[in-house]
């Protein structure tokens, strides 16, 4: 049930990418929105120089280098716990994210927007924006990660309004830096998103599969009362 629902977001979301490519790559739908939303923002950061800093700060949260660092840390974390294969699994998730993002950029090569501020440092194209599909693919991937050890629901609605926060934080900071166009950051959500889920509906389903061969078949048969979470839980994860 969770890979079929995985997948069916797997393919919303692509097709959302597609469509925001497109007005993209033809220059209708968010092409006025993207002016003016840039515009607009470019005159509030001239306004204001403590929400300026402050936003930089939160733009260099979803930065290669601090995510990098995120990636290593974890994949050390994971193999001292001796899961060298989620390890393994949590770094190629990423760096194969991390390349394909780039492949897309090459492929559309927008150009940047060009009111941004001189934090701004970027020799790559604006279309999608790699910030916004970095950090929602490692926060979101990581959050994921942590759901088994959360058993209260409060908790897990904490972290994951916590990770959305700062991933929307961060997307609207690229384009209030004018690092990007609105249409840039979305379309750095829906790719992302759909390599997030894409991964995830292919751990759950291993997941699946070794629960099925560790445990007898009379205990992976349906219990009162017990849900398929538990079951995936008890696989070692």
């Amino acid at each position: 049930m969770q890979c079929r629902i995985g997948v069916a977001a797997t393919v919303l979301l692509l097709a959302l990418f597609l469509g925001i490519a497109w007005t993209v790559q033809t220059g209708s739908g968010f092409g006025a929105v993207d002016e003016q939303s840039s515009l607009m923002l470019q005159n509030l950061r001239t306004q204001s120089a403590l929400m300026r800093d402050i936003f930089v700060f939160i733009t260099n949260l979803g930065s290669t280098r601090l995510l990098t660092w995120l990636a290593i840390g974890m994949a050390i974390v994971f193999f001292c716990l001796r899961k060298p294969w989620l390890s393994c699994t949590w770094l190629l998730m990423l760096i194969l994210g991390f390349l394909s993002y780039g492949l897309i950029k090459d492929l559309y090569a927008r150009p940047r927007p060009p009111l941004h501020d001189p934090a701004i440092v970027e020799s790559t194209f604006s279309f999608p924006s790699g910030h916004s599909f970095e950090s929602l693919v490692a926060y979101g991937f990581l959050a994921y990660l942590l759901l088994p050890y959360l058993r209260r629901r409060s908790s897990r609605l904490l972290l994951f309004s916590g990770v959305a926060l700062l991933v929307l934080a961060i997307g609207f900071s690229r384009i209030y830096l004018g690092a990007h166009y609105l249409s840039d950051v979305m379309g750095g959500y829906t790719a992302g998103g759909c390599w997030l889920m894409t991964c995830i509906a292919v751990l759950e389903r291993v997941r699946q599969t070794r629960v099925k061969r560790l445990l007898p078949p009379k205990i992976i048969e349906p219990v009162p009362g017990a849900s398929e979470e538990h079951l995936i839980g008890m696989g070692g994860v």
